[in-house]
């Protein structure tokens, strides 16, 4: 234990003693530490006797102060230098932090998604001879209201729903796209230009001007992704310096990932709504919005349309993302569900190969070029399929190792056993054959059908009406309107490796894309929105007359459809369009039956169907069903079919004509417009 009267450790402080010179003013202290230790034992209670009384002798000596030595000055003068050094490096860390700070909040500021902003596309330099590459968009667009959002529900995620950003399956994306014998674009966009300008010149029709390239812009953005520009883009486009702005956007929208993916989902929302249109109402929209999100993992990787076809037609698993098997493909074949195998055969041909033979199901469809036979040969198929654990939009497909024999009854009443047979193809799949659908697939994505029905497709697209109106109906009943240009498209798209992305290249830089939407006096010749027959020397917007067929039904009951085909008639072109062509030796034979009237305004073939169920044996039952299913590709409800019917049975002194007019309010609906 320490004595009080123990002399402490001297420690001594450089900053206390500079403190204590400053105070003292260099004067030393007195020595107070035994009054202190005195005071200290009389709180304690001690007895403190004062010492008696004695005068010092003694000489009292004063206090020498003593002058501050060279070593303290130099002890202090380190102690302060010190001191500044510890404050100025306290300054300078925290003026360091801020700046720091400063220059992350202002980073993420710039990439905040309130912010995004395209860059400009850098100066051409003049001596370069070398076209700057677009800058891409750093960011994804803020998503439009307008733009088609893919609902999320619980099919394909199992018991509990999942968020939207499901990463495919790599089983399920195949590799980027190389052509194997690649046409130059150039190429390609020439012979679409002197195709187009030759019926031009045929028919003696002088196209609407040009548009510039804010409108191009703007066109594309729409078919491309389903909205419009933002101010920010087409400020940041505005200023591009290179050569050809048009075939720079298209490299952009193709390479930039935001562009990429927002096209991708586009995209496969359009295919899915096409391919899923005829499923069951109630788990429609549930398959429609899986089926999509597959599509959009087949478009980001711009895997060829041949490969994601098959895969629909192929597809084994389960729809359901907690399952080991899961595959996104089945939902196509999911939705079209039938034990005969009929509803995946009409879908498949309407759709895929633009081909309507529905109407072959219960008698020989001369006007197609189908037998009866051949329909049912088709879905023997699609009779190779077991479907397990369907319910709420979610289930199983597999494969079974064999397949009953597919008989049905012929429309004599004699029944025909048929074997799986492609109705394009002389070759016959043996009944006992491991997998029907691969076979079919390959047989599909190979016939001259399939690429010009996707050609077709993607046109009506892009410029309003395919080469055929409808799309899904390109049989020999109904001519293209170009149909070299159609062929010669179809093959290049197939040697280009059926590249969808090429293809719309090859579209949107073509002259009809370029074309304005203004309709002259001099223009009246083309007029698809009346006659369907287009020549593509201006741009087209497909309105519909009607919402439903019932409203089409009971307009034409009323006699309003009368009035508003004169309506739409006078207000297009003033006058009844004759939708012929002249180079057509049939058109002749059908030429009296276009005068007056609502047939004025329907197709060669539209007329010919009307006039075939007429004049055939069939109740008007049997006929009102034949319409729907060619028109509509499918059959009427129980509320068409009376209203229908009702039209039908006050017009028996003239059916061609109630045909007719059957024909012409199903096809102003907006049901026919959207699918067709």
């Amino acid at each position: 234990m320490t004595s009080f009267d123990a002399e402490p450790e001297r420690r001594d402080d450089p900053l206390v003693e500079s403190c204590l010179e400053e105070i003292l003013g260099g004067k030393t202290p007195p020595d107070l530490k035994r009054d202190i230790i005195r005071r200290m034992r009389v709180g304690k209670g001690a007895s403190v006797v004062p010492p008696p009384f004695q005068r010092d002798t003694t000489e009292t000596k004063q206090p020498v102060i003593q002058p501050l030595t060279r070593a303290s000055h130099v002890r202090a003068a380190r102690s302060r230098a010190a001191n500044r050094a510890r404050t100025n490096k306290f300054a300078w860390t925290m003026a360091t932090g801020a700046v720091v700070g400063l220059l992350v909040f202002a980073i993420y500021s710039a990439n905040s998604p309130d912010n995004v902003a395209l860059p400009p596309t850098p100066e051409v330099q003049p001596d370069d001879g070398v076209l700057p590459e677009p800058q891409p968009v750093p960011e994804a667009p803020t998503p439009r209201l307008d733009q088609p959002q893919l609902a999320v529900d619980d099919t394909d995620v199992g018991s509990e729903p999942l968020v939207e950003e499901v990463q495919p399956q790599p089983a399920e994306v195949g590799p980027v796209n190389v052509a194997q014998n690649p046409v130059e674009d150039e190429q390609v966009v020439g012979l679409i230009n002197k195709q187009i300008e030759q019926r031009w010149e045929l028919a003696d029709i002088r196209p609407t001007g040009p548009i510039d390239d804010e409108t191009w812009r703007r066109r594309v953005f729409q078919r491309l992704f389903g909205r419009s520009m933002t101010d920010d883009e087409l400020r940041s486009f505005e200023r591009w310096q290179t050569a050809d702005k048009r075939r720079d956007l298209m490299d952009l929208v193709f390479t930039n990932e935001s562009y990429k993916d927002e096209f991708a989902t586009y995209w496969g929302k359009l295919w899915s709504d096409r391919l899923q249109a005829r499923a069951n109402p109630r788990d429609a929209k549930t398959l429609q919005s899986a089926l999509a999100r597959y599509l959009k993992s087949q478009f980001e990787v711009n895997r060829s349309h041949d490969q994601w076809v098959s895969s629909l037609i192929t597809a084994e698993g389960s729809n359901i993302l907690s399952e080991d098997d899961h595959n996104g493909a089945t939902n196509f074949l999911l939705g079209l569900r039938d034990k005969d195998g009929v509803l995946p055969t009409t879908e498949v041909c309407r759709v895929l190969l633009g081909q309507r033979v529905q109407c072959a199901q219960c008698h020989n469809d001369g006007k197609a070029g189908l037998d009866q036979d051949q329909f049912w040969e088709m879905t023997a198929y699609f009779r190779q399929i077991e479907f397990t654990g369907f319910g709420r939009g979610r289930g199983r497909l597999s494969r079974l190792a064999t397949a009953e024999p597919v008989r049905f009854q012929r429309d004599d009443g004699e029944w025909q056993q048929v074997e799986p047979r492609f109705f394009a193809s002389d070759t016959t799949v043996a009944t006992n054959s491991q997998d029907r659908r691969a076979e079919l697939a390959g047989l599909i994505t190979h016939s001259g059908m399939f690429a010009r029905a996707a050609v077709n497709r993607v046109w009506s697209h892009f410029l309003g009406f395919g080469f055929t109106s409808p799309v899904d109906d390109m049989g020999h009943r109904n001519p293209a309107s170009h149909p070299v240009l159609l062929d010669q498209l179809a093959d290049h798209f197939a040697r280009a490796d059926f590249d969808t992305q090429r293809l719309i290249r090859w579209i949107v830089l073509s002259e009809p894309f370029n074309r304005s939407e203004v309709l002259s006096v001099s223009d009246k010749a083309d007029v698809p929105e009346i006659s369907f027959v287009a020549f593509f020397s201006r741009s087209y917007h497909r309105s519909s007359l009607f919402l439903t067929p019932h409203d089409a039904l009971v307009s034409l009951g009323d006699g309003k459809a009368d009035r508003l085909a004169s309506m739409l008639s006078e207000s297009v072109f003033g006058r009844k369009q004759d939708s012929f062509d002249e180079d057509d030796e049939s058109a002749s034979d059908d030429r009296d039956a276009k005068g007056v009237g609502l047939a004025g305004q329907l197709t060669i073939g539209q007329l010919r169907l009307a006039r075939s169920l007429a004049k055939s044996r069939m109740s008007h039952e049997e006929k009102l069903r034949h319409v729907f299913l060619s028109v509509m590709a499918r059959f009427p409800t129980d509320v068409e079919m009376r209203k229908a019917s009702s039209i039908y049975a006050s017009a028996q002194d003239n059916e061609i004509q109630a045909m007719e007019n059957l024909i012409w309010a199903l096809t102003r609906t907006q049901e026919f417009v959207n699918e067709h």
